[in-house]
């Protein structure tokens, strides 16, 4: 019986040999020998690396400059006025001319002030005749009246030695008490008389008269100033220095004063002043300098923020934004337009990426960030766009890889082989 079971066993073996030997016979390439003859190397396959291309996240610009038009205006502009009537008679400036402070622009004469001047001339001159033949012939009176009083004070010494001996010769019995009081009594009118000669010298000395003829001539030197003064004024003189934009002035015509004939504007600073709407103001709000373009966009330059409303202009509707820039070459003129940027260079730029770079899921934003050969997932967040890139606020920086290849089938930790790096043959 257990022969029986061998021989089953046998003939169950032989039948399975059979059955292989079938499956390789029919199998095309394959045989037992080259299985079992199968190197290692041939045997195990490595994984093949994605190959990927990647681009350095940089700073860009996102935005272009956000500009406005501007006019240019003088800084200051003053009428030509003239101080007093007359007719124009000598032309010195013409319109268009440069002129500083002071530079006579026209001539005028006026007969009225002429006259004027005159008659101030001539009461100056009486009123000194008057006063010096005064001064001569008080100073005569004073020396009359000085020697009076020397006279009389030499006479009041010889009365006195008189009036003393007399006394004496009372005290000797040889003279009488009348004659003695006779001589005292005109001792005493004699000094009473030199008295009032010296009052009448101290009179002369401050003279009605002459204080009189003085304040007249006083009174006529300041009316000859003041018609001399309206005389210059026939001179009409640049208050400012700068250019004469306006000028209606004619040789033979007449003018009056106070009535403008011109305009003189100052052009050295000048104004630059735009208006501005919301959005505008709020880009310039808190700087301190602009940048302004010239017409043709070859020439530009800074200058300071002069002005700038907090609240709209109410006739103008619109923010008023004022620039002062020195104009020593002239080259801004009064009427021209230029654009003036509201924006600098660090508020148009950002770092950035292209946005086939960007991988979307839901609201939320990823790239691969490719480091030592590993593709890192990472979340950023963006901000402005451009047709092709999306600024990034955060998790990025700047000069990092992102791969623009190939990102939906990339995976967090993949390892890949950046394209160009000189690895895609030893991996292939």
């Amino acid at each position: 019986m257990r022969r029986a079971r061998r021989m089953r066993h046998t003939a169950r073996a032989a039948r399975h040999a059979v059955v292989i030997a079938i499956c390789l016979a029919i199998t095309p390439g394959c045989s037992l020998l080259g299985a079992f003859s199968a190197s290692p190397k041939e045997a195990v396959q490595e994984p093949q690396l994605r190959t990927v291309r990647t681009e350095t996240a940089v700073v860009r610009q996102i935005e272009e400059p956000i500009q406005v038009t501007a006019d240019v205006l003088s800084s200051v502009q003053f009428d030509i006025e003239p101080a007093v009537s007359g007719t124009v008679e000598t032309l010195y400036r013409k319109l268009g001319d440069e002129v500083k402070a002071g530079d006579p622009i026209a001539r005028l004469v006026s007969e009225e002030l002429e006259m004027a001047l005159d008659q101030a001339q001539a009461a100056v001159a009486q009123a000194r005749d008057a006063l010096q033949s005064a001064r001569q012939e008080l100073s005569v009176r004073r020396q009359e009246l000085a020697a009076d009083l020397r006279r009389m004070e030499r006479e009041l010494d010889e009365r006195q030695r008189r009036h003393n001996k007399l006394l004496n010769d009372y005290d000797s019995g040889l003279a009488t008490k009348a004659d003695v009081e006779r001589s005292a009594a005109e001792l005493d009118a004699f000094r009473q008389d030199l008295e009032l000669a010296r009052k009448r010298m101290q009179s002369l000395n401050d003279s009605d008269r002459i204080r009189d003829l003085e304040s007249r001539l006083s009174d006529a030197t300041r009316t000859l100033q003041h018609r001399n003064e309206e005389m210059e004024k026939l001179t009409i003189r640049a208050k400012v220095g700068g250019i004469i934009t306006q000028l209606s002035l004619i040789e033979g015509m007449m003018v009056r004063a106070d009535v403008p004939v011109g305009r003189i504007e100052q052009v050295n600073p000048v104004r630059i002043v735009a208006l501005l709407n919301e959005e505008g103001a709020n880009y310039a709000k808190g700087k301190t300098e602009l940048n302004y373009v010239l017409p043709g966009g070859e020439e530009r330059g800074q200058a300071p923020v002069s002005f700038l409303s907090t609240i709209p202009d109410p006739e103008k509707n619109a923010y008023v934004l004022e620039l002062t820039v020195p104009n020593d070459d002239g080259r801004l003129k009064p009427g021209m337009k230029v654009a003036v940027e509201l924006s600098e260079a660090a508020e148009l730029t950002a770092l950035a990426v292209p946005q086939y770079a960007v991988l979307e899921e839901g609201s939320r934003r990823f790239v691969y960030v490719i480091e030592d050969g590993v593709a890192r997932k990472r979340e950023v967040m963006t901000g402005r766009s451009t047709p092709s890139y999306y600024e990034v606020l955060s998790g990025l920086s700047e000069g990092e890889q992102v791969a623009i290849t190939g990102i939906s089938a990339l995976k967090d930790g993949e390892r890949v082989v950046v394209e160009g790096s000189g690895k895609e043959e030893r991996t292939n």
